[in-house]
């Protein structure tokens, strides 16, 4: 707009027709600065223009008017210092909940089971920086059987190792590439010519991270809320439960071997179904983390213990072998299995078989 021959800055004008041309109040940069008429008014490309070559009626000096809009004032270093603290506070405050939020922890509280230990990770071999995507990159990585041999591999060797030393199950080229993935993530620290050296010191043995992996399992693959690494006290027999699981109001148990059959004695089989009679979940499972067949030691024994403990499988005498995998069901709640030919879907045909539609 111009009045006169001067200049205006950009801004809006308020209007009102009266047949006898245009006028209203006129705004620039949010302020009013006076009220016009205006003889005309014409509309091009969409834009209003009104023809000010008339005096205001009232006006403000544009030199009075602010140069700029003001800027919002920028946090200052205290500003920020005060809101992490909230967030840190708000964040232990949602700590404090996840206990009480546990599916599997209330399911033992409302049994009077004290759960003394539950998740633990101080000897997990995972990655050391807290990142999910980490995280999921070595849970894939652990779904390959080779993966896992070759981590028993390195905390057998933990102190120092090298490449020829890991080569019991799985390629050189292989085993290269998973010692990337040990590198990258911080598991293992390069010590020079070739050699490394384990990072975590209080990993002792694979199995602390088998119990993980298959809780994740259970978690990520088939959406039932589980547990690892479980002490409780109050049972008969021990409470010393590798994992537990909740599906469709079904309490699931599994327990994780991850040593070779050949070390598996009848006592641990005989200790399997003696806390399944504790805890009395819906479905049990002995899982066996191995590709070798469980008709040669794992069957004979639990067929030797079932013999004196017959309610656990309702009386059946034989294990029925389910089609897809070295998967056994014994009874309507019995099951178990080998990572022969993929542990995730071995674990699937388990579910399946127990939660899926009855063939008659």
């Amino acid at each position: 707009a111009k009045g006169g021959r001067r200049p205006l800055s950009v801004g809006t004008a308020k209007t009102d027709g009266d047949g006898q041309g245009v006028s209203g109040s006129l705004f620039i940069l949010g302020h009013r600065t006076g009220t016009f008429r205006s003889p005309s008014l014409t509309v091009s490309r969409g834009s209003v223009n009104l023809d000010l070559n008339c005096a205001l009626e009232e006006s403000t000096p544009l030199a009075s008017l602010p140069k700029r809009i003001p800027r919002r004032r920028q946090p200052s270093p205290d500003d920020a210092s005060r809101q992490i603290t909230n967030l840190k506070q708000e964040i232990e405050w949602i700590r404090s909940l996840l206990p009480h939020q546990d599916p599997i922890a209330g399911y033992l509280a409302r049994r009077g089971l004290l759960c003394k230990r539950l998740n633990p990770t101080e000897h997990l071999l995972l990655p050391k920086a807290p990142d999910r995507t980490g995280q999921d990159r070595f849970y894939d990585c652990l779904k390959k059987y080779s993966f896992r041999l070759f981590l028993r591999d390195v905390i057998k060797n933990k102190t120092r190792f090298g490449l020829k030393d890991l080569l019991r199950y799985c390629s050189a080229e292989t085993a290269a590439s998973y010692l990337e993935v040990l590198q990258e993530y911080q598991v293992i620290t390069d010590l020079g010519n070739q050699t490394f050296q384990l990072a975590l010191d209080e990993v002792y043995s694979f199995g602390d991270t088998l119990e993980w992996f298959v809780a994740q399992v259970l978690a990520r693959e088939f959406y039932t809320p589980s547990s690892w690494g479980l002490s409780l006290q109050g049972t008969a027999h021990g409470g010393d439960y590798d994992v537990l699981a909740l599906a469709e109001n079904k309490t699931i148990y599994v327990e994780v071997k991850s040593s070779p059959p050949k070390q598996v004695e009848s006592g641990e089989i005989s200790a399997f179904l003696d806390r399944i009679g504790d805890l009395d979940p819906d479905l049990g499972i002995f899982l066996e983390d191995t590709q070798l067949r469980m008709e040669d030691k794992i069957l004979p024994m639990f067929a030797d213990v079932l013999s004196t403990k017959p309610h656990l499988t309702a009386g059946t005498p034989e294990p029925v072998r389910l089609p897809g995998g070295d998967v056994f069901q014994w009874g309507d709640r019995l099951f178990i299995m080998n990572a022969e030919p993929d542990l995730v879907g071995n674990m699937g045909l388990c579910l399946q078989h127990f939660f899926g539609p009855k063939v008659r």
